[in-house]
C-alpha cells in the first residue's frame, strides 16, 4: 500500500484522464508530427511515417499503464519493431536517437503543464513534476537503450546476403545515382534498367502473412510476364519493380485484388516510366499512392497511382481537402442514407458520362437515374455538370476518406 493517498490518487485520475482515446490521439498527433518534421527522409516513407504513430501511441499508453501501475520497463512491440526497420533500412543510428529526442522534447514540454493537473490535489505541484519527469526519464532511457540494442543485432543482420547487397544498390538508384544502367542492372542480378519500370510496393498489417509478400510479388509479375526485382527494405513491407520493354497493362495487376485480399496483401503500384529516372520517378507515385491508400476508410488491395493522382495532391492538406469538400457539395456531404444514395449516383454519371452507363453501373433504371440526379441538383444549388471536374473529384475525396467517418 502507498503511504501517499493524494499521490495515489492524483496518479489515478491523471492516468484516466489521459488514456481517453481523444486524449491519446491528440498526444500522438502532436509528437508524431514533430518527429516526421524533424525526420523528412522518414516521412517521405509512408510504411515508416505510421509506424512512428504506432509507436507513439504504444509506448504512450504503456508509459501511463506503468505509472499507474509501476511493474519495470518493457520495450513495446512496435518500439521494437521500428527500431529493427531503420536498421533494415539501413539508416544510422542518428536516426533512431533523433526520434528519441523529439520524443524526450516533447515529454518535457508536455511535463511543464503536469502541475496544473495537480490543482484539488493535497498534494505540493514541484512533488508531481518530479514523480512525472523522474519516471519519464527512467522510461525514455530504458527505451532507448533496448532500442540500439534491437538496432544494432538487426544491423549485424541485414549486413549480411545478397538482399543486404541488393538494397543497397536500390537506395542508391533512389537517392539519385547515375551510373552506367548495364553495371547497376549487372549489380541486380540482371534486372533490366533503360526500359520501362513498375514500381509495387507490397504490405500486411498481419505478421503472419509477411511470407506471403515475395509470393505476391511474383504472382504479379507473372501476371506481366517478367521477373520481378524485389528489395526487402524489412518487416511487413517489400519493394518490386517489373522491367518491361513496353508499358505493361496496369489493369491486369489491379485484377489480382481478390487473390492479394485473401493472403492479407495490398500492393501500391506506380505508373511504368523508362530508365533510372523512371525506375525513381515510378517509386515515388507508388509511395505516394500508399500513402492514399493508408488514409483511405476502406483501404483496397490494389491502388493504382493513376487512379488516385488527384487525390494524392488533396491529402497533402487534409483541412483544406475538406473545406473543398464541404464548400463544392454542401448537404450533399451528408452521411444519412439519401445523400448517400445521390453521391453514388452522380459519381456513376460523371464517371462514365451517360445515363444509360450510369443507370447499368448502378442496376436501376435510367430514370432513377435521372430523378435522383435531379434531387443532387437541388442539394448541390447548381447543375452536375457546372463544374464537374471539381464535384466529382469532392465526391472521390469524399468515398475514399469520409464516407464512413
Amino acid at each position: 500500500m502507498s503511504e501517499r493517498p493524494a499521490i495515489d490518487a492524483w496518479i489515478a485520475d491523471f492516468v484516466a484522464r489521459e488514456s481517453a482515446p481523444g486524449a491519446v490521439e491528440d498526444w500522438v498527433g502532436r509528437v508524431a508530427a514533430a518527429t516526421l518534421a524533424a525526420n523528412p527522409d522518414i516521412d517521405d516513407d509512408p510504411a515508416l511515417a505510421r509506424a512512428v504513430a504506432e509507436t507513439v501511441r504504444a509506448q504512450w499508453l504503456a508509459f501511463l499503464a506503468d505509472l499507474a501501475d509501476p511493474a519495470g520497463h518493457r520495450l513495446v512491440r512496435p518500439a521494437a519493431e521500428i527500431a529493427a526497420e531503420l536498421a533494415r533500412r539501413r539508416y544510422p543510428a542518428t536516426a533512431l536517437f533523433q526520434v528519441y529526442r523529439i520524443a524526450q522534447q516533447a515529454v518535457w514540454d508536455y511535463a511543464t503543464t503536469v502541475t496544473a493537473s495537480a490543482g484539488g490535489y493535497d498534494v505540493d505541484p514541484a512533488e508531481v513534476l518530479v514523480l512525472f519527469w523522474s519516471r519519464a526519464s527512467a522510461w525514455l532511457d530504458a527505451s532507448v537503450e533496448a532500442s540500439v540494442e534491437v538496432f544494432q543485432d538487426e544491423q549485424d543482420r541485414v549486413r549480411q546476403g545478397a538482399d543486404a547487397q541488393r538494397l543497397d544498390v536500390v537506395r542508391e538508384i533512389l537517392g539519385g545515382a547515375g551510373g552506367d544502367p548495364k553495371e547497376l542492372s549487372a549489380r541486380l542480378g540482371g534486372h533490366p534498367l533503360s526500359g520501362f519500370n513498375t514500381a509495387l510496393l507490397l504490405h500486411t498489417e498481419d505478421f503472419e502473412a509477411i511470407p506471403e509478400l515475395a509470393a505476391a510479388a511474383h504472382e504479379l509479375a507473372r501476371v506481366a510476364g517478367v521477373r520481378p526485382l524485389i528489395a526487402h527494405p524489412g518487416g511487413r513491407d517489400l519493394w518490386s519493380w517489373l522491367g518491361t520493354r513496353q508499358p505493361p497493362d496496369l489493369a491486369s495487376l489491379a485484377a489480382a485484388a481478390p487473390w492479394l485480399a485473401q493472403r492479407k496483401v495490398s500492393v501500391a503500384v506506380g505508373t511504368p516510366a523508362e530508365g533510372l529516372a523512371g525506375f525513381r520517378l515510378s517509386h515515388h507515385e507508388a509511395q505516394e499512392a500508399q500513402r492514399v491508400a493508408f488514409l483511405a476508410t476502406r483501404p483496397a488491395p490494389v491502388t493504382l497511382f493513376a487512379d488516385v493522382e488527384l487525390l494524392t495532391l488533396l491529402t497533402a492538406s487534409p483541412e483544406a481537402a475538406r473545406r473543398f469538400v464541404a464548400r463544392t457539395l454542401g448537404p450533399l456531404a451528408d452521411p444519412a442514407e439519401t445523400p448517400t444514395r445521390l453521391r453514388q449516383t452522380l459519381s456513376a454519371l460523371l464517371a462514365s458520362g451517360s445515363v444509360d452507363e450510369a443507370a447499368t453501373r448502378l442496376s436501376v433504371h435510367k430514370n432513377t437515374v435521372r430523378y435522383r440526379v435531379n434531387q443532387a441538383e437541388e442539394l448541390l444549388g447548381r447543375r452536375a455538370y457546372d463544374a464537374p471536374t471539381e464535384t466529382e473529384l469532392a465526391l472521390r475525396y469524399y468515398d475514399a476518406f469520409l464516407a464512413s467517418e
